[in-house]
């Protein structure tokens, strides 16, 4: 296979190469879920000790009970925080605790996928996430070679200051990604891009710098990217 090779891309049915949907867990996270679970108000009544409740009434605390409940990992668990809503069946509002009568409330899926302003808020976050362990580099060389494969601001490049270039870095990579410009569209990828340029500002690590190089490369090609073949990072 040729380095060239987007392996994904190849496999992809003729609809989906026509289409080229984004890449992003959390969607196949979201599609294997239920659309609706129903909160254990008799189990939450249990747990309060006949105390106030209110504290249960709480989103978090209903979503982390039915999340425990439900078995839901903790993947599913976050997806249930953003993505669900409480309903509250106004026809079985009763609260009947000597016939063990409880009022029925649910959690509804808002949608069936991240929006794709939202899905970019999520990979913002992990990249910055990333970004914030990088290392002053002192000469200032390898933060420069990665700003010059990200196109960035050349008075930034020249700049003396580390914050400066420091932020330039985040904000050109959050232009690259929001403008499409490298036609990216696996968003574990976009993290990795984050991972290699931290590894090689932070170690020197040649295969993360060879990897970053290699993909501004394949853009070049202007086409959609949702693999490469890369270089093991040790």
């Amino acid at each position: 296979m040729s380095i060239f090779d987007d392996k994904v891309f190849n496999e992809l049915d003729f609809m989906s190469q026509a289409v080229e949907p984004y890449e992003f867990p959390p969607n196949a996270i979201l599609a294997s879920m239920e659309d609706q679970y129903e909160v254990p108000v008799e189990l939450m009544l249990t747990r309060a000790s006949g105390s106030d409740i209110s504290p249960w009434i709480r989103d978090d605390k209903l979503m982390r009970l039915i999340g425990t409940t439900a078995g839901l990992t903790d993947e599913q668990q976050n997806i249930l925080q953003q993505c669900y809503t409480i309903i509250l069946d106004e026809s079985q509002c009763v609260l009947d605790l000597e016939n063990d009568i409880y009022p029925r409330i649910t959690v509804n899926k808002k949608y069936d996928q991240f929006s794709h302003a939202d899905m970019l808020q999520h990979i913002y976050v992990a990249c910055d996430n990333i970004f914030s362990t990088i290392q002053q580099d002192d000469n200032f060389s390898r933060i420069n070679e990665v700003l010059d494969i990200l196109d960035a601001n050349p008075k930034k490049i020249s700049s003396r200051s580390w914050r400066k270039k420091r932020t330039e870095l985040g904000m050109r990579w959050h232009s690259i990604i929001n403008d499409d410009e490298w036609k990216l569209r696996d968003a574990r990828m976009m993290c990795r891009v984050a991972d290699w340029i931290k590894r090689y500002i932070n170690d020197g690590n040649l295969a993360a710098i060879k990897n970053l190089s290699l993909l501004k490369v394949l853009t070049h090609k202007e086409q959609v990217i949702y693999s490469m073949v890369e270089e093991e990072i040790l």
